[in-house]
This record gives structure tokens, C-alpha cells and sequence, in this order.
């Protein structure tokens, strides 16, 4: 998280104090923000370009994130998945009208809530479920959650396609453990 994103009411702010008070295992590892250049470096890696083509483009993902390499990469993706910048002629362009109209979230919060945004009711209703479940939600306990089909209206094949949708929003990300 970036400090000024977290405010004394948040849950992890409380979770981070109650660690800190408590002498838990906590440790916070602070990160200094990138520089310009190495944001155009992580730019052109994400795009696969060389560093000398993706200046201008880093250049707006740099003033947005602060040098935040998380909050970049999510920029980047943002940017991608909305058409403002485009792969055209074996290179990146960006599209001043759709950049104008871009608006890039605020937060890695706000980002996640609005992937989620793309979810129908019922997507949204079987990762509240595997939310549930805890941090790596097992298929098998979202099919016995969902067993009843007529009842719910969910099949086995639903439960997978949202848990697909999630992984190609990267609202859920993949375990390979």
C-alpha cells in the first residue's frame, strides 16, 4: 500500500497498529518510490518495447503513480485494457481523445473495484463465496457451496467461468504452488 492511502478508520491501518502494539510477527518493509527512468524501464518491460519508445507513456503513468511500481504496473494494464494506448504498426501509440477521457483510479483499491464493476450479480456472488473461504478458495468447497443448482441457479461450469473471469481481470491472480 502507499502510506497516503491508508487512514486511521481502514481495517489494515487497525490490523497494522494492533501487530505493531502486540509485538506480532510484523514487518514493514518501506519501498522508495521508482524514478522516471527506471518507471520507463518497468514501462517498456510491461510492453515489450524498447525504453527509448515508451518515454512519453511512462511519462503519464510516472505523474499517476508516483513512482510506485505496483500502482504503474496496474496503470499500464488500465491504460491497455481501455484502448488509450494501442499496439499499432509494431509500436505503442497513445490516443490523445481516449487518454483525455481516461481516468485512471486514484488508489490500487479503487482499481480492483472497478474490474469488479465488470462482473455480472452472479460472478460477483460466487467470489463472495470464495472470498469465504479464505486466501486460496478450493474449488471443490465453491461446487459444494453451489451444489444445488436448481436453487441456486449456479452450475459447476458457472462457478469455473467466473473464477476464469476473475483470473483474466486479475481480480483473483494464480497460485502455481
Amino acid at each position: 500500500y502507499r502510506e497516503q492511502e491508508i487512514r486511521q478508520e481502514d481495517q489494515l491501518y487497525q490490523i497494522k497498529m494492533e501487530s505493531l502494539l502486540s509485538h506480532d510477527a510484523l514487518t514493514e518493509i518501506p519501498l522508495s518510490p521508482l524514478d522516471p527512468e527506471k518507471i520507463n524501464n518497468l514501462t517498456a518491460a510491461l510492453l515489450y518495447e524498447k525504453p527509448a519508445k515508451t518515454r512519453k507513456i511512462s511519462s503519464l503513468i510516472y505523474s499517476r503513480s508516483h513512482g510506485n511500481p505496483a500502482f504503474a504496473v496496474e496503470l499500464v494494464k488500465q491504460m491497455v485494457d481501455e484502448k488509450a494506448i494501442v499496439y499499432k504498426n509494431g509500436m505503442w501509440e497513445s490516443d490523445e481523445t481516449v487518454l483525455s477521457r481516461l481516468q485512471p483510479s486514484e488508489s490500487m483499491a479503487e482499481m480492483v473495484l472497478r474490474r469488479m464493476t465488470l462482473l455480472s450479480d452472479m460472478e460477483k456472488s460466487i467470489l463472495a463465496a470464495a472470498a469465504a473461504t479464505g486466501w486460496k478458495p478450493d474449488m471443490e468447497i465453491l461446487f459444494y457451496i453451489f451444489k444445488d443448482e436448481k436453487e441456486s441457479g449456479i452450475s459447476r461450469q458457472k462457478i469455473v467461468d467466473a473464477v476464469d473471469r476473475a483470473l483474466s481481470l486479475q481480480i483473483l491472480v494464480r497460485d502455481f504452488n
